[in-house]
């Protein structure tokens, strides 16, 4: 899956500088530019809500830490706090990038195998902390999705 997922990463990339070539770069820049400067003026006026964003996702951070903190103290590897965040920290730069792959599907997992050879795991280690997101995320929406279902059901019926 990784495999397909890089090359619809690097299909998209192509098609996205396809595009651009054949505009008019300044057209394409100008129009960039005041998309950016509008959004901007729009921030600055709502510095709360950004302040919240901003602890919100540095909360969610601090979670990821901790469940991957958790995960490997469970699986009998126990690392410090600082191998967790840094560990965290990366899996989201992957999954970042990996924005044209849906759920960063076999990108997210590839990272972690990744970085627990970095970190000296064994693999089925890496491997059982690749899989902890995916659990968390089935625990998480499988019961709002089973939810959105029932919703739609009694509205058609």
């Amino acid at each position: 899956m990784s495999r397909l997922g890089l090359i619809l990463a690097v299909a998209g990339l192509g098609l996205a500088l396809a595009l651009l070539a054949s505009q008019d770069l300044a057209a394409v820049g100008a129009l960039l530019a005041g998309a950016g400067f509008g959004m901007t003026r729009r921030l600055r006026r709502r510095r709360r809500v950004v302040g919240w964003s901003f602890l919100w996702q540095f909360a969610a951070w601090i979670a990821g830490a901790l469940e991957i903190w958790v995960a490997l103290w469970a699986l009998g590897h126990p690392v410090g706090w600082t191998e967790s965040l840094a560990t965290e920290a990366l899996i989201q730069a992957i999954s970042s990038a990996a924005f044209l792959v849906p759920g960063a599907l076999g990108l997210q997992e590839a990272g972690f195998l990744g970085l627990g050879a970095l970190l000296g795991l064994p693999p089925g280690v890496a491997a059982a902390l690749a899989v902890t997101p995916r659990i968390r995320d089935l625990v998480l929406y499988l019961p709002g999705l089973v939810a959105w279902v029932g919703a739609e059901r009694r509205l058609a019926g």
